[in-house]
């Protein structure tokens, strides 16, 4: 345990940083971090961490047969195929889906932990 406290400790993780190896999770933990003018656009990298959140950890789904996201941008949209809020309206109603085919077969769980009712995505 002593290891793992360590290896997720802020201190290393701004040692990491300040040698150009691993940007952290917030900004807050490099936000007074020197690092060496030889590393060109670490600092600047670094600073998208002020305007950037971590995505909410997914609810389960059953999303068995259906085409990723990932793959309805690149056959789609990337092809001029289709629009973008099409796909992510697409995309909508397979997560939903997902989600209500996965409920059917767990009732026992509990997804409502997943949910951040204040998330926001603006900037």
């Amino acid at each position: 345990m002593t290891v793992y406290k360590w290896y997720n400790s802020n201190e290393l993780s701004e040692k990491l940083y300040q040698e150009g190896v691993s940007i952290p999770w917030s900004y807050d933990i490099v936000k007074d971090v020197n690092v060496d003018k030889t590393k060109k656009g670490w600092k600047e990298f670094g600073n998208l961490l002020k305007i950037s959140a971590l995505p909410a950890v997914g609810i389960a789904s059953d999303r068995t047969g259906e085409t990723s996201l990932s793959n309805m941008f690149v056959n789609d949209v990337w092809n001029g195929n289709a629009k973008i809020d099409d796909i992510l309206s697409k995309w909508t109603k397979v997560s939903n889906d997902g989600i209500s085919k996965y409920l059917s077969t767990h009732p026992d769980y509990d997804g409502s932990i997943r949910i951040i009712r204040d998330w926001d995505i603006s900037r």
